[in-house]
């Protein structure tokens, strides 16, 4: 079965990739790669390309960890926004009219998204567009409702991974995984539906996204730092697996959560993430971070010696009951 597929722009994706393919590059993203060149000079011939052909392709891509898939669509990226999303069309096209080839609908939806996020970056000066988007992720409340469906689901954290990758392409870190979601990741214990999804968005101003009062140098109203500081210091890699991916998400270190979240008197669910993040780090948590962060607490928190004294004795269970009275003593 021979499938007609249109890419108007092949010569050049193809010296691109020829280019790409003499640089030195994991095996997995160079078989991808070298299978997507065959299939582009076939176009080129002017044949139609064959169902095998095409299947070999997608499952190629299919096979690719998180981090070689994100790798593979970045050497694409290098063509630019136009020629990315001529190639997603073309693939959006082929696998919607065959059932065989639904993969490749997935794939070059995935590329439409890239482009996209390539334009917007094109013409927002200083990337500050990208604050202006993830303003659809900022928590619901009474006095600002979000519109439905834009809440903290797992559909639209990995949407919002795939419309604004973390990493800029040249590996600078633009945003961190905070709040629930973030001690959900590393706890690994699911604490609750979340109604928003929380952001460090990292700028040349910084800026937290979660109430409309934005303050560069003081994330949630409990700490103040700057940005370089949190991405020395505090954050980590945490994997999350959803619909058959697994992702590598930059998230807040459970210290900087922790002080976050009890320095000033917790919420029920803020406590309810304190006892779940002191269960599992109490054992192992940096010390000298948390003391680090309880100097820089913008909410005139003054107990951080007594406080320190409790978390040294390493035990979750004592941790936890002398923590549950604390702010009420």
């Amino acid at each position: 079965m021979h499938i007609g597929m249109s890419l108007s722009m092949s010569p050049r994706l193809e010296q691109r990739i020829e280019q790409t393919l003499k640089q030195e590059l994991r095996q997995e993203i160079r078989l991808a790669l070298e299978q997507l060149l065959r299939l582009i000079q076939t176009l080129k011939l002017g044949h139609k390309l064959d169902m095998k052909r095409l299947t070999q392709f997608q499952e190629r891509v299919a096979s690719l960890d998180q981090s070689d898939y994100r790798g593979f669509i970045h050497k694409l990226s290098n063509e630019g926004a136009s020629s990315l999303r001529e190639l997603a069309d073309a693939f959006i096209g082929v696998g919607q009219r065959h059932e065989q080839l639904r993969g490749l609908t997935k794939f070059g939806s995935h590329l439409a998204n890239r482009a996209e996020s390539m334009e917007q970056e094109s013409y927002k000066p200083d990337n500050f567009g990208i604050g202006l988007r993830m303003a659809l992720c900022v928590r619901n409340t009474q006095e600002a409702p979000v519109p439905r469906g834009m809440y903290g689901t797992p559909e639209n954290l990995e949407a919002l991974l795939e419309m604004y990758p973390q990493s800029a392409p040249d590996g600078t870190l633009r945003w961190i995984l905070a709040g629930g979601w973030a001690v959900e990741l590393l706890t690994s214990v699911p604490l609750r539906d979340h109604h928003d999804i929380d952001t460090l968005l990292l700028t040349k101003r910084p800026r937290f996204l979660d109430t409309d009062q934005i303050n560069s140098d003081d994330y949630f109203g409990v700490i103040s730092c700057t940005d370089d500081f949190v991405v020395r210091y505090c954050c980590q890699g945490a994997p999350w697996t959803w619909n058959g991916m697994t992702y590598r998400l930059m998230v807040l270190r459970p210290e900087f959560l922790f002080c976050s979240k009890f320095l000033k008197p917790p919420r029920e669910k803020d406590w309810d993430d304190v006892v779940e993040l002191a269960k599992k780090f109490s054992k192992t948590w940096n010390l000298l971070l948390i003391r680090r962060l309880i100097d820089r607490n913008s909410c005139r928190f003054k107990r951080g010696k007594e406080l320190l004294g409790i978390l040294r004795s390493r035990d979750p269970e004592t941790i936890i009951e002398k923590l549950r009275p604390f702010h009420t003593d």
